[in-house]
């Protein structure tokens, strides 16, 4: 759509004036440029995940805004809010400022441009070459065109965005999961089940500097009761979801009955085991047929 403006506009302006045209026309590479640099600035900056630590700050206080006002933590949230503000706003500020000083370039190149049209064909009306209604039609077609493809990366916020969530989803569609669900392994689990954690450490694929799990000794028992206590985010749930083979480890030793977790057979195990997660879904039906469609 916006290259059909632009031809058409140069093409009516070409009609009017020819003279006025090619000035007008000079103009075109510098409006295009402005474009160009502030579309890119602006898919540069959406590419990155700044921000995205205070947003989870927020989401996980509200999301568990019960949890947070039982255990008194509104302030501990609001400092830890605060603290990820402090680092984020110069970043914030100085993103304003590049954005603010090439939108007002574009728009000085725009009226700029403006200005010179009228005053060429001013010339050209007081020497006798052109009419008034010729100068104004052959300005503002080719004028209006690249005001047009300018206007055009008013957008580009959006489709950065589009194009950022679009490649997240792709990047998840296409990504090799650490734990091959279809792997084939030892079916031989042994009697019992003693699970033993030796230096583990985990980390999400998703946030690489964000150790979760680093050098974790545990060890399970056959027969005994065992429970995890910690705050949120500390691991508790991610040494379960290992355990279900969701996650892989990245480093150390998982064992069970002295065999290695990733050496048994995925299915059989998971036949094996049954898990109730902390926020479980419940099913319509008795007490035994939701917890045997537990995994």
């Amino acid at each position: 759509q916006t290259v059909c403006i632009v031809a058409s506009g140069v093409v009516v302006s070409f009609i009017y004036q020819w003279k006025l045209a090619l000035v007008a026309l000079a103009c075109m590479p510098l409006l295009i440029g402005c474009s160009l640099a502030e579309r890119m600035m602006m898919n540069g900056y959406t590419k990155s995940k700044e921000g995205d630590t205070s947003d989870t700050i927020v989401t996980e206080a509200l999301s568990s805004v019960r949890t947070v006002t039982s255990f008194n933590m509104k302030a501990d949230r609001v400092e830890a809010f605060e603290a990820t503000l402090r680092v984020e706003a110069p970043r914030s500020v100085k993103k304003g400022i590049i954005a603010g000083s090439i939108y007002g370039a574009t728009q000085f190149i725009y009226f700029r441009a403006y200005a010179l049209c009228f005053w060429y064909g001013s010339k050209l009306i007081d020497r006798g070459e052109a009419q008034f209604t010729n100068v104004m039609i052959a300005s503002i077609s080719i004028l209006f065109g690249a005001q047009n493809a300018g206007e055009a990366g008013a957008f580009a916020t959006k489709l950065a965005d589009a194009e950022r969530s679009a490649k997240r989803v792709f990047s998840v569609i296409d990504r090799v999961p650490d734990v091959d669900i279809e792997q084939s392994g030892d079916k031989d689990l042994g009697k019992g089940c003693d699970v033993d954690f030796q230096k583990v450490q985990f980390i999400y694929s998703a946030r690489p500097k964000q150790v979760v799990l680093e050098s974790v000794n545990l060890r399970f028992g056959d027969g005994t009761v065992n429970g995890l206590m910690g705050q949120t985010g500390c691991g508790k749930s991610t040494i379960i979801q290992m355990l279900a083979r969701f996650y892989d480890r990245r480093s150390g030793l998982i064992c069970v009955n002295g065999k290695d977790l990733s050496s048994l057979d995925i299915a059989e195990w998971r036949r094996n085991i049954s898990v109730v997660l902390q926020e479980p879904n419940l099913f319509s039906g008795t007490v035994r047929e939701i917890i045997l469609y537990s995994p």
